[in-house]
């Protein structure tokens, strides 16, 4: 999920900010990056609804995808306000493990829908060319 990806970019971004400015005001570059990753944050988390709208159908990928988008929203706002410590970072890290049971379930819903189809089609015959049924 693209969502996913971004949103541990943005957390990994974040904490090297945080390190460099080792408790300090934020300088004027790092002001910059403050206001991308909070930039960052919101995009994402439109990609992660849009994904949400797409496959809301399948179980477990809405609510994680929701919850996901709390936590960037969350973070998002935190880092606007150049906060870029552990509360942050914890919910960026919280989003990304949001973002990771989504992937989970759409993976396991995409297995079992591959088994199902498995398990239809070797019930039915396959018909011969040229033969008609009951020959």
């Amino acid at each position: 999920m693209l969502a996913q990806g971004l949103q541990k970019q943005i957390r990994q971004n974040t904490g090297q900010l945080d390190k460099q400015r080792a408790n300090q005001q934020l300088n004027p570059g790092q002001q910059q990056e403050a206001d991308n990753l909070s930039q960052g944050e919101k995009q994402t988390s439109e990609i992660a609804n849009n994904a949400a709208k797409t496959l809301g159908q399948i179980p477990g990928i809405e609510e994680a995808i929701k919850q996901a988008t709390q936590k960037m929203d969350q973070a998002g706002r935190q880092v606007a306000q150049q906060q870029t410590g552990q509360p942050t970072q914890g919910h960026q890290d919280q989003a990304i493990q949001n973002l990771d049971q989504a992937v989970k379930a759409a993976q396991q819903a995409m297995q079992q829908q591959q088994q199902q189809q498995a398990a239809n089609g070797q019930g039915m015959p396959m018909p011969v060319p040229g033969k008609q049924p009951g020959n």
